[in-house]
């Protein structure tokens, strides 16, 4: 029992450092210019002009669905793993077998369905935004 409540707590505890960090990005309004990193201050930085037409929503939305699933993917895999964990350490009890199986085919099901959603919101934006906003490509700050 020990093991499931410190597994459970690692996970939980990568999970919140991971929210942090994602969180803790924060974005220069200087006029900075630097021709070595595109996009930031000068021409690129952000501006009313992008603020009205979306596009400056259109990259906080990417930013934060990349973050969404980037955390959910981890999540699937700790739900894996944990199942993987339980299968192994069942002793070949019934009910420990049973919960492990579960847990490992709830964890594929909430892959299929991050995967089956990344795919839904891509074709959305390519009907109702066109090429301006495509989440399937983002465009990230330092290329």
């Amino acid at each position: 029992m020990k093991m499931k409540q410190l597994f459970s707590k690692t996970v939980l505890t990568t999970t919140l450092a991971l929210v942090m960090l994602s969180l803790s990005q924060k974005m220069a309004y200087a006029q900075i210019v630097n021709k070595a990193i595109k996009n930031l201050g000068g021409t690129g930085s952000s501006s009313p002009a992008q603020a009205e037409s979306g596009l400056l929503f259109g990259t906080y939305f990417v930013r934060l669905w990349g973050t969404t699933t980037t955390i959910g993917a981890f999540l699937v895999l700790g739900y894996f793993i944990w199942g993987a964990f339980d299968w192994l350490t069942s002793a070949g009890e019934k009910g420990k077998l049973e919960s492990a199986r579960n847990k490992m085919i709830h964890s594929v099901i909430g892959l299929v369905i991050l995967v089956s959603l990344y795919t839904i919101i891509g074709v959305i934006s390519d009907i109702f935004f066109g090429t301006e906003f495509n989440i399937l490509k983002p465009v990230f700050f330092f290329n």
